[in-house]
């Protein structure tokens, strides 16, 4: 892979879609009304397909604007709605900004609980019964950031800042009962652990500690024990000390990822598109346009595309693909209106584009929260 390439550029697909975007409705307007400091809560900070809805998160775990509800799009009706949780119709978390898919269940992680957080909660949605049903019982689970299954046992793992002595990864057999795992057979440091991702059939852990020092976890099955790799490796797989991976996905055997630092509001503020053949193997891509926010990856079949948008200013936004990522074409370009706020999350579906918008702490966008697509057939 040749990072001395320049892009070649395409001529647009589509275009400037600014005035031919649907705007389909702002779910979350109700709840934080603009011209108030939590219009930063309305950010769609993911959204995720799951038996025909759209799954939309949002929420902000620093301004603590819960409770938070699980809410919904069906393009099959255009209607927004939301899911109840035990009969309940909300979740007494501050943020959802996760929804992964594991074994073909579609779970959600609680971020900093209302309740007591002795324990961390985690949602999981039944198909057979439309419903979704709490599982509170992390231990100190004051953030779950990540879930993800063992590669090797009939296990699942969680990550995120646990206060001790509980570890910031722990394990279960039964989604009913975790327990710590351990760190060069000892205790782990304190931090936050934030993201899993799997490579040539290993699965890592990507954390953060109180020393503001980036560290990468390989897990091993059978001790259920976590062995630091070399600074060496983390320095290759996030560049500059980079805080926070996120956005992962698997692309040409390897993982394209995004990674990057946090912004005020303690969400990712992705710098460096990225792409890891093997461990510690990791090259920075040239992003298409230099100095825009590469914001999500989307894989299609054989194509990545990827979100951008500049960081300041009109805030244009912009979808590239590629098949190699040397060669970019330019999908479509747009504003949102007002033109103050960004393209935060997407993801396509039924020959759609759908896009979530957002906004920065300062200066806030009443953008923010909206969902908008656009025709689009890969």
């Amino acid at each position: 892979l040749c990072l001395l390439l320049l892009p070649l550029l395409a001529h647009a697909q589509l275009g400037d879609v600014t005035y031919t975007l649907t705007y389909l409705g702002n779910p979350t307007q109700g709840q934080w009304p603009d011209n108030t400091p939590q219009v930063f809560a309305r950010n769609m900070l993911v959204i995720q397909e799951f038996g025909g809805r759209l799954y939309l998160g949002s929420g902000d775990v620093a301004s603590n604007p819960g409770p938070v509800y699980i809410r919904t799009f069906t393009p099959a009706t255009g209607v927004f709605a939301t899911e109840t949780v035990d009969g309940v119709g909300y979740v007494l978390e501050e943020e959802l900004s996760q929804f992964p898919i594991l074994g073909g269940n579609l779970l959600t992680l609680g971020i900093d609980p209302q309740e007591s957080q002795a324990l961390g909660n985690s949602y999981a949605f039944a198909p057979t019964v439309g419903a979704w049903h709490k599982y509170r019982n992390i231990p100190n689970g004051v953030h779950a950031f990540d879930m993800t299954l063992d590669l090797y046992a009939p296990k699942m793992l969680v990550a995120g800042s646990m206060t001790p002595p509980s570890s910031g990864v722990q394990y279960s057999w039964d989604g009913a009962t975790w327990t710590n795992v351990t760190c060069n057979g000892g205790q782990c440091p304190s931090g936050r652990y934030y993201r899993f991702f799997a490579l040539a059939g290993v699965l890592y852990v990507q954390m953060r500690d109180d020393l503001a020092i980036t560290r990468i976890y390989e897990y091993v099955s059978a001790t259920n024990n976590l062995l630091e790799l070399s600074s060496a490796i983390s320095n290759a797989m996030m560049p500059g000390n980079a805080r926070r991976l996120s956005d992962n996905t698997m692309f040409g055997g390897g993982m394209a990822y995004l990674a990057g630092s946090i912004d005020a509001g303690f969400h990712p503020e992705p710098v460096y598109l990225m792409y890891s053949p093997s461990i510690g193997t990791a090259y920075n891509i040239a992003l298409p346009v230099a100095g825009r926010v590469p914001r999500d990856i989307l894989v299609i079949g054989n194509t990545l595309y990827l979100l951008m948008h500049m960081p300041n200013g009109s805030f244009w936004n912009s979808v590239w693909k590629t098949t190699d990522l040397l060669n970019w074409t330019l999908v479509m370009t747009f504003q949102t209106i007002p033109a103050s706020g960004f393209a935060r999350s997407f993801t396509h579906y039924n020959g759609y584009f759908y896009f979530g918008l957002g906004t920065y702490t300062t200066p806030l966008s009443n953008a923010s929260g909206w969902l908008v697509r656009i025709a689009y057939t890969p």
